[in-house]
């Protein structure tokens, strides 16, 4: 079977549009892309259909999962944090900014002295 040439569409209006944009928004854009890419592999990889996710979240609207999924959505830390202990991924690295002294500090600020109770 031979493979089909891939053609370049190309604007002028596209292109226009294209050289506005800050390298800040195309940087955002990109990672938001990538998130949503990585979380959809993950759920493919758990052979899960999305309202698994939905379902594992405890979340009520399907809706909210394809809106991740777009490339668009502004996610928060706690969401991500979510994603990843119920997918089993890693979409935050904060391993190399790790300051344990100032981690512990601001721990013991949140936490009893048993770690588990929140003050």
């Amino acid at each position: 079977m031979e493979k089909k040439q891939v053609e370049i569409y190309r604007s002028e209006l596209i292109d226009e549009i294209s050289s506005s944009i800050s390298p800040l928004e195309e940087k955002k854009v990109e990672k938001k892309m990538l998130i949503a890419a990585k979380i959809e592999d993950a759920i493919k990889a758990k052979n899960w259909k999305n309202r698994d996710l939905l379902e594992a979240l405890g979340k009520k609207y399907p809706s909210i999962i394809t809106i991740w999924l777009s490339g668009t959505h502004n996610f928060t830390i706690d969401t991500l944090i979510e994603l990843e202990e119920v997918l089993g991924i890693e979409l935050i690295n904060t391993k190399e900014i790790i300051n344990t002294k100032t981690i512990q500090k601001n721990k013991n600020l949140f936490f009893n002295s048993d770690n588990k109770t929140k003050v």
